[in-house]
């Protein structure tokens, strides 16, 4: 998708040259419910609760702080293992800073300020990049992938601002399409 404001060539990055590389530490299931008082994105979750963007989380944890990693609201997380090689490749941009961050999930933070927008890359990840990291995989009934894996891909991207643009655009879709799944829930519980 391009706005007509822009033009010009997309560049090539390394991931390498994009992020530094993480992992998250390890959040029990049932060390996780919304009752508690830390929010926290869990490995599962990415698969089930969560899309590109996650810009509201749902379980928190009671875990100690110290034992915890925390986001700074510009992550991308990828989950590093799977059933199925292609589940790893599904991207989630986390918009939300203070978010712990649980175990076997890839965190990719920015390497250096204003390089890339971290919801622009997700939906490229998912879009572009996920048959790509299926290959990447190893393992036979469980698959994973690690940052090692990852520093090899590259990403083809626009200016900033015109990511920031897009970004915004799927922000307002993302919005609107979680407004109407609510109402659809509320609807199904009244009737």
């Amino acid at each position: 998708m391009r706005f007509p404001e822009f033009e010009g060539e997309y560049r090539q990055y390394s991931f390498e040259d994009l992020f530094l590389f993480s992992t998250g530490k390890n959040i029990k299931q049932n060390e996780a419910s919304r009752e508690y008082e830390t929010p926290c994105v869990r490995y599962g979750e990415l698969y089930h609760l969560y899309n590109e963007i996650i810009s509201e989380v749902i379980n928190k944890t009671n875990l100690d702080k110290s034992d915890l990693t925390f986001s700074i609201g510009n992550e991308i997380l990828l989950p590093s293992a799977g059933e199925d090689p292609l589940d790893i490749g599904s991207a989630s941009a986390l918009t939300i800073k203070g978010v712990a961050i649980g175990r076997t999930i890839n965190i990719l933070r920015p390497l250096k300020k204003k390089l890339y927008s971290n919801i622009y890359v997700s939906y490229y990840i998912n879009e572009k990049l996920k048959k790509k990291i299926s290959t990447l995989a190893k393992g036979v009934s469980i698959s994973n992938v690690y940052n090692s894996d990852l520093k090899t891909l590259n990403a083809l991207l626009p200016s900033i601002s015109e990511q920031q643009k897009i970004s915004s655009f799927l922000l307002l879709i993302n919005s609107r399409i979680q407004t109407q799944n609510k109402i659809n829930r509320t609807n199904r519980v009244l009737f």
